[in-house]
């Protein structure tokens, strides 16, 4: 059986779909949230949840929480005389949690659906596949938060309308934000953006801030025990903020009782740095996704962190509307990933609900420029539906050349060194005394599997590897990814669509003279051109000028 997971920063959930409906599973305390939080008893036991949380500010050298947003990276914390990694204490969350939908169903689960942020690159997605295997779970496949939001939008709507929402889903450590199209039972994803290190925690932060540089305090004299209870007090009051227009922090601090009156005005002057983190993902999704904010039918908030009415209040400024509540922030994404899980295997209650998805970050490779300074060459752009395929051309640096090294990244930067490495491929060349076209082609599906395919055109060598979330893929895998990512790599110059163009344009040719002729001997040569490039974003603007050109030679 497939369960649901959302593996949260400072909470998860667990949901079950059965006959059409979702079942959100509560656990041992009887809550449908879990607090993403592990700790060690005095007795050197794993504490995890609702248990380890209590813990926080009593025991803030033996407990930990928010390790979500450092998974993919070396962070390691430190817990009493155990030093563990994000990958580790996760596993230990969701293993927790597995145990409560054991309990709760009476049967045992190995595979489930998890979700991640949208934002998350492959080492962060493939850290969660180590904390799952860790917890003794398959992962089918991680879905991305926005889309398991969209999903439990869908089954709860079951509108036949069509309508663009933006999906804002601030949680407590990170923000997905996803434009999406619903239209009777498919839901298209047209752009993702979001900020890995912006969540709920952050605002708690700024509280803190604020307070002690009015207080005159330095955070690092205080003991463990005081800045855990100042950090506990300030997410109460900033909780409170969401019902009332201020409240009063009341605190000892070095034996001393301080008093901090917050105020909505002042906890909005305070977090306007955040505001701006905040705005600039939401106008980079709508950017990408070629979508107004004026057209949109609605923004659905999701995660805790939008009960805040700064946040809420703020969206409806930027969007011109209210922005929809009705649905449980906290436990959409649980619910979203449960129909994912039956989707997958291929539930016939759900076989009606079809979903797209994109690429959230640009893939492309290192190359050397004219000046012999690395540049990162996109070869699949961000927000991209994915599966897809896509290639460019690159040349040897040297006509001696014996290798080329081939090294993967993925991110925004110019520079490669700050975007993600992902892997490399080694290719030996011909020995030819010439500069080698080499063709790249990627290949990237839902499943989070990049084939990256390199093609000699001297001689038409192949060389191929795969870069997927997961640490090894065996032979069956191979022979199945690479059947099934076959199918999608079809360069532009070998699509229909592409040739019966450059015919058409041939035969224009033949049955033209003069100035006509040669003006469409310029369209056939620059189509060529473009169709070289193996660029599809360069042919298809091409191709579209071009077919502008002949409906006005044709009027």
């Amino acid at each position: 059986m497939y369960v649901g997971i959302d593996l949260g920063t400072t909470h998860s959930a667990i949901a079950v779909l059965s006959d059409g409906e979702v079942t959100l599973i509560k656990n041992i305390h009887g809550d449908y949230l879990t607090p993403s939080v592990v700790g060690i008893s005095d007795n050197g036991e794993w504490l995890v949840g609702k248990t380890a949380s209590e813990r926080l500010v009593t025991h803030p050298d033996k407990t930990v929480a928010e390790f979500k947003r450092y998974m993919g990276s070396q962070k390691r914390f430190r817990l009493s005389d155990q030093s563990l990694t994000p990958e580790e204490l996760s596993a230990i969350v969701l293993k927790s949690l597995k145990e409560d939908i054991e309990r709760s169903l009476g049967k045992t689960i190995t595979e489930a659906v998890i979700s991640v942020p949208a934002y998350f690159n492959n080492q962060q997605r493939q850290a969660t596949f180590n904390a799952a295997k860790l917890a003794n779970i398959k992962v089918e496949r991680l879905i991305n938060e926005p889309s398991a939001a969209a999903l439990a939008y869908s089954l709860q709507e079951q509108t036949k309308a069509e309508a663009t929402y933006m999906i804002v889903d601030l949680g407590g450590g990170t923000l997905d934000i996803s434009v999406i199209e619903v239209m009777d039972s498919i839901i298209e994803i047209h752009a993702s953006a979001g900020d890995n290190y912006l969540g709920g925690a952050n605002f708690t932060d700024a509280i803190v801030d604020q307070i002690l540089k009015q207080w005159q305090l330095n955070e690092n004299q205080l003991s463990s025990v005081e800045k855990s209870k100042l950090l506990s007090l300030s997410e109460a009051a900033k909780r409170k903020l969401s019902s009332t227009e201020k409240t009063t922090i009341n605190v000892y601090i070095q034996k001393k009782l301080h008093q901090y009156i917050l105020t909505r005005d002042n906890f909005e002057k305070m977090c306007k740095h955040l505001i701006d983190k905040l705005r600039r993902p939401i106008l980079r999704a709508l950017q990408d996704s070629r979508i107004e904010i004026s057209e949109l039918s609605g923004v659905i908030l999701v995660g805790g962190a939008t009960r805040m009415q700064l946040i809420r209040s703020q969206i409806a400024k930027l969007s011109s509307q209210l922005p929809m509540t009705q649905y449980s922030p906290d436990l959409a994404i649980a619910m979203g990933t449960a129909i994912q899980a039956n989707l997958k295997s291929q539930n016939q209650s759900l076989s009606d609900i079809i979903m797209t998805d994109v690429c959230p970050y640009t893939l492309g490779v290192e190359i050397h420029n004219e000046t012999n300074h690395p540049e990162f060459l996109p070869i699949i752009e961000r927000n991209n539906t994915i599966p897809i395929s896509r290639s460019r051309t690159v040349y040897t640096k040297h006509p001696d050349q014996k290798q080329v090294n081939i090294r993967v990244f993925q991110g925004e930067s110019f520079n490669p060194k700050d975007n993600v490495f992902l892997g490399k491929m080694i290719i030996d060349l011909p020995k030819s005394n010439k500069i080698e076209e080499i063709i790249l082609t990627y290949t990237y599906d839902i499943n989070g599997v990049l084939e990256v395919e390199s093609t000699i055109m001297s001689s038409n060598r192949k060389d191929k590897i795969y870069l997927q979330n997961d640490n090894q893929l065996t032979e069956m895998q191979l022979a199945t990814w690479s059947a099934q990512l076959e199918k999608l790599k079809t360069l532009p110059k070998d699509q229909e669509k592409n040739i019966a163009l450059l015919h058409k344009l041939e035969r224009l040719f033949e049955e033209n003279l003069g100035e006509t002729r040669t003006y469409i001997s310029n369209m056939i040569q620059k189509l060529t051109l473009s169709l070289d490039t193996h660029d599809h974003s360069n042919v298809e603007n091409t191709v579209q000028q071009i077919q502008q050109e002949l409906q006005k030679l044709e009027q």
